[in-house]
């Protein structure tokens, strides 16, 4: 298994922000690689999971 991780905060005042961006919170992404599975997380300053999904590997 392969983990990594990131930490970012929006840099950006709110009127120069595009789309549907949740770039008005700081977060911690972490993502779990193996062969059959990538999942990715996304946390907020609290711990709290804002974001999920998860890529799995179909059989040949």
């Amino acid at each position: 298994m392969l983990r990594l991780a990131c930490a970012a905060a929006s840099e950006r005042p709110r009127a120069h922000r595009r789309g549907n961006s949740r770039a008005d919170r700081h977060s911690f992404s972490l993502v779990d690689l193996t062969l059959e599975r990538l999942q990715f997380r996304a946390l907020d300053a609290k711990g709290e999971e804002i974001d999920r999904f998860t890529l799995t590997k179909s059989a040949p």
